[in-house]
């Protein structure tokens, strides 16, 4: 059985997460072309190009293309959440549900323009780890 290559798949973050998605999508030419989008264009921008560069030297077809904002999505067949808001988490337990508070808003901006997607939307998150004050 041969598998069927997907047209456009949305990235919605160009942090950690979202650059391993990206790579992994690229490099694995799952698709045709990678959106990324990113509450700053500076960041979306940059892992764009640094995707056109890993797809040129490994030899991979995929596109990236710099979207500038989650509504130019809605004509992928998936998109792939994963943003972090800005905040630096503190908290020593409940250590998730402090990046969960401070996601939700971020969370809940993106999804408006989203509305009525019709294709499949994957959140992906990382670990938050508390970080502790310098020694």
């Amino acid at each position: 059985m041969t598998a069927t290559k997907a047209g456009a798949i949305g990235v919605i973050g160009a942090g950690a997460v979202g650059q391993s998605v990206g790579m992994l999508l690229a490099a694995g030419g799952w698709c045709e072309s990678v959106r990324v989008v990113s509450r700053t264009g500076t960041s979306a921008r940059a892992l764009v190009t640094d995707l056109e560069d890993m797809c040129q030297v490994i030899g991979s077809s995929v596109r990236a293309v710099h979207a500038a904002g989650p509504g130019q999505l809605v004509s992928c067949e998936a998109v792939v959440v994963c943003p972090r808001a800005e905040f630096v988490n503190t908290n020593r337990t409940n250590v998730r549900m402090a990046g969960l508070n401070a996601n939700a808003p971020v969370i809940a901006a993106l999804a408006r323009p989203l509305a009525h997607y019709q294709g499949l939307v994957v959140m992906v998150t990382r670990r938050w780890c508390a970080r502790r004050p310098p020694a």
